[in-house]
């Protein structure tokens, strides 16, 4: 194939005028960026703001398409976590609201039932509720919802079980666990799926039992 000289000509000053093109944008940005630099501390305080506004809006709009409540801060030391018709926004129409009040002076709650009865989601309803809390968004739930300001917020939901690791389902959970134990204080909010779970039932309910003391 021996290309034509017309289109050889044609090539050329296609790659000419995008090299043009190329020069004047970059003309045109560095001048643009040199007469707006002046303005660099106002600008960088608008975004700021901007981003503020974005986050508030967006909050709003959240708020109301799922029926949000702003939960009351309260101190965990002093009162009670108190979730009130609560609906992990996930499920969407398919949400049962639940109930969740810690007793007076409790720092430990245990839910038990049978399988399908929603523990896991009640869990995740929890720790999802915290974090959006935390954010400055409000939650799916009725008024009287009262949460905590929590400093760290662990989470073991699910299998670990590693084959690269040698984790089994048991020492994933476990070694999960013992970071937990090491770096947790008052402050904060620990989450345990199926706890013991992995290993043998007595085993695995003392093991349980040392944990929570």
């Amino acid at each position: 194939y021996i290309e034509p000289e017309e289109i050889v000509r044609c090539s050329n000053e296609l790659i000419e005028e995008q090299a043009k093109l190329e020069r004047e944008l970059k003309r045109i940005f560095t001048q643009l960026t040199k007469d707006l630099s002046q303005f660099y501390y106002e600008i960088k305080q608008a975004l700021e703001l901007m981003i503020k506004l974005d986050v508030s809006y967006a909050s709003c709009q959240w708020g109301l398409s799922n029926n949000c409540v702003y939960a009351q801060t309260i101190n965990f030391t002093k009162d009670n976590l108190t979730l009130l018709g609560a609906r992990h926004p996930l499920l969407g129409q398919k949400a049962v609201p639940i109930d969740v009040v810690f007793n007076p002076g409790c720092k430990v709650l245990i839910i038990t039932g049978a399988n399908t009865g929603g523990k896991t989601v009640t869990l995740k309803t929890i720790a999802l509720f915290s974090l959006l809390n935390q954010a400055g968004f409000p939650v799916p739930a009725k008024d009287g919802t009262k949460l905590p300001m929590f400093k760290y917020v662990f989470a073991d939901i699910g299998d670990e079980q590693s084959l690269e690791q040698s984790l089994s389902t048991f020492s994933g959970h476990m070694k999960n666990i013992g970071q937990m134990l090491q770096e947790a204080d008052e402050s904060s909010l620990i989450l345990l799926d199926e706890l013991g779970s992995g290993t043998d039932p007595q085993e695995g309910g003392a093991i349980a039992m040392s944990i929570l003391d």
